[in-house]
């Protein structure tokens, strides 16, 4: 059960990251 848990937040983290690392680029241009 936290196994779950843990793995949905490791999961929405790791949609932020990519997100950030979107919005990074696109202030690079």
């Amino acid at each position: 059960m936290q196994n779950e848990i843990l793995g949905m937040e490791l999961g929405e983290f790791l949609e932020f990251v990519k997100i950030s690392k979107e919005i990074l680029k696109a202030r690079e241009f």
